[in-house]
């Protein structure tokens, strides 16, 4: 989880709301219309990473959430 706590500090209007031993609960913010998307990572026993992200209003966020997601993988592994 350290790992993830590093990541995200790197990535830009991300705030952790809430931080438990395996899991984390962070609000991600968009530049334009400051939307809101929250998104929780759980690291289960077998040591895997697990992540939802959800937008909080809305139908469609044109792939924000995904390219997000997306964007927050490969700068996991990178690190």
């Amino acid at each position: 989880m350290a790992k993830v706590r590093k990541v995200l500090s790197e990535m830009p209007r991300t705030k952790i709301v809430s931080e438990k031993p395996n899991y984390l609960h962070v609000e991600f913010t968009s530049a334009l219309f400051r939307f809101v998307d929250d998104v929780e990572f759980l690291l289960d026993e077998a040591n895997t990473l697990h992540f939802r992200s959800a937008s909080r209003i809305g139908h469609s966020d044109l792939g924000a959430n995904r390219k997000r997601m997306e964007e927050f993988r490969i700068r996991f592994f990178q690190a």
